[in-house]
């Protein structure tokens, strides 16, 4: 991740800037960062989560905590819910500015529908078939042909 929590960004597209009160990984391993902006006249304007990839820091926070260091569920664990029972497949994970720490569980098709995902706190859920977690493999941007005076090699 690139900010921490209490940095000042903004974003480079619109130039909404905030303070970061939470973090959420994916899947896919996209990051978005919840966005507080500053109070006006007594107003609390809403969170806004923006793609890590158009912030830029306005202000180091100087928090200096590691983000999800106490994860205890991998991209798609199936877990329970332990409270309702619901069942499904960890998508995403949040974490706030608090410590809290939440996750996006989606369940199975059900009759060629989907489902509606649902969000849980770490402490509601259990474990009922464990993903080991993936290696990380470096992205090379794919194949890409090399202009050569005689020919184009791959």
């Amino acid at each position: 991740m690139k900010f921490n929590f209490l940095d000042e960004l903004r974003d480079i597209v619109t130039g909404f800037e905030g303070t970061v009160i939470a973090i959420v990984s994916d899947a896919t391993r996209g990051v978005q960062y919840g966005l507080q902006p500053k109070c006006k006249d007594n107003v609390i304007p809403d969170v806004q989560a923006i793609d890590e990839a158009q912030l830029e820091v306005v202000k180091a926070g100087g928090d200096q905590r590691t983000p999800f260091a106490q994860t205890t569920f991998n991209f798609g664990d199936k877990v329970r819910d332990k409270v309702t029972g619901f069942k499904g497949t960890v998508t995403s994970k949040t974490e706030f500015l608090n410590g809290c720490i939440r996750y996006n569980v989606t369940p199975r098709v059900h009759e060629r529908r989907l489902m509606r995902n649902e969000t849980f706190a770490q402490a509601d859920l259990e474990v009922l078939q464990a993903t080991p977690e993936p290696v990380a493999t470096p992205k090379t941007g794919g194949p890409r042909t090399v202009l050569t005076r005689d020919k184009f090699q791959r």
